[in-house]
């Protein structure tokens, strides 16, 4: 709706900002050029002609869409709009969730930084290579700064950017060498600055690895995703002893754990029965360090269908000691858009008793279009014993 009156008042403004049009004058003609001229003339008459019709049908159309705007303009004061509100503090929606929950990592070297290198020339044409899309090109040179330049200021890059050329070749070889490049890097440079892209990528080459049936690659995924579950609780631990001064040191931030994550993406896609434990273990945590991993996990979860995603995400919204875990659980529930989805979100407007997650439910709701979904919403909407605004956002969503 607010895309339309958007639209409208783009349309308007056009309008208005648009001085009439002038009729056409025919050109004077020089002597010695009037028949030519002439006939561009009559040619130009017919032209205007034709696109009357067009103009006039626009003409109307806009008359239209002018009165649609003036009796759009009564809503302005509905208080049933404060609904929209439901939308506020969805991070589930934020891009680094819905792409695969999955930090990207680097795709374009930077540029050449070191002009008095001996490998600054080999790095440039390697760089243009990529940025060409030369894959096996730009494998070969970034190869060659790390073999002929190993002290260089690039080599610690040029590992990682001949990992992810490889990578983009799509040959299991190559894919398998591009691991071992990026476990060197790992080891031998772990202050390069494509330290952190490097987790990522390895996680995504390991995943492609594993769907070819690699059973290696499928093995260390299990190890990844294992250590998503286990980490937390050791860092809860040694927060609990010496909680004044290392808790923020003993809690990993979002993008480190972005590559665990991935891992257990990578296994919920292809191996779902061994991947929802470690996700349950992980759901379990009740600890500050791991409510990013759980946000994470819940949207994990959510992209593969599972006889337990309803259940799981249901028990999660009900439990998580974190409000926004909580609502995400909820937004989730919507998306899932199954019968057994709309019974949990159900059982929810009937049992909760926080207003913020009784508002995400009624959104959730809402996106499911069904007519068990609008009854539910009707039902609530009657009830007296919830809280007012709440009603009344159902109430919106009804009539949307």
């Amino acid at each position: 709706m607010f895309a339309t009156l958007s639209l409208f008042a783009a349309v308007s403004l056009t309008l208005q900002a648009t001085p009439p049009a002038t009729p056409r004058r025919a050109p004077r003609a020089p002597v010695g050029a009037t028949e030519p001229l002439a006939a561009l003339a009559a040619q130009l008459a017919q032209l205007d002609a034709a696109a009357q019709p067009s103009l006039a049908q626009g003409s109307a159309e806009l008359a239209v869409l002018g009165a649609q705007l003036e009796s759009l303009q009564g809503l302005q004061g509905l208080a049933a709009l404060d609904g929209l509100d439901a939308l506020d503090g969805l991070d589930a929606l934020d891009a680094r969730d819905v792409l695969d929950a999955r930090r990207p990592f680097a795709a374009a070297p930077r540029a050449p930084w070191a002009l008095q290198d001996p490998g600054d020339s080999l790095y440039r044409a390697a760089r243009q290579a990529l940025n060409r899309n030369r894959y096996a090109e730009a494998a070969r040179l970034f190869n060659a700064v790390i073999n002929r330049y190993p002290r260089s200021t690039y080599a610690p890059d040029a590992h990682y950017w001949t990992a992810f050329a490889l990578y983009r070749t799509g040959e299991d070889a190559n894919l398998r060498q591009a691991v071992v490049l990026l476990d060197k890097q790992k080891t031998q440079y772990p202050q390069a600055a494509t330290r952190g892209d490097g987790d990522a990528l390895v996680v995504r080459v390991l995943g492609e690895l594993a769907r070819r049936g690699d059973e290696s690659a499928s093995r260390r995924l299990h190890r990844i995703a294992n250590d998503t579950a286990t980490a937390t609780a050791t860092a809860t631990s040694t927060t609990t002893s010496t909680r004044s001064t290392t808790t923020s040191a003993s809690c990993s931030s979002d993008d480190d754990d972005d590559p665990r994550v991935a891992a257990m993406n990578a296994l919920m896609q292809m191996d779902a029965a061994n991947a929802v434990p470690i996700i349950k273990q992980v759901l379990a945590k009740r600890d500050a360090c791991s409510v990013g991993l759980r946000r994470k996990a819940v949207f994990v979860l959510s992209q593969k269908r599972t006889e337990e995603t309803e259940d799981i995400l249901l028990s999660v919204a009900r439990n998580d000691p974190d409000s926004d875990v909580r609502q995400q659980a909820v937004f989730w529930l919507s998306q899932v858009g199954t019968e057994k989805a709309l019974t949990a979100l159900d059982s929810i407007l009937r049992t909760a008793t926080d207003p913020e997650l009784l508002d995400k439910a009624v959104f959730a709701v809402s996106q499911i279009r069904s007519d068990r979904a609008a009854q539910i919403l009707r039902d609530y909407a009657g009830r007296e014993d919830a809280p007012e605004d709440v009603r009344e956002k159902a109430v919106f969503w009804l009539g949307q």
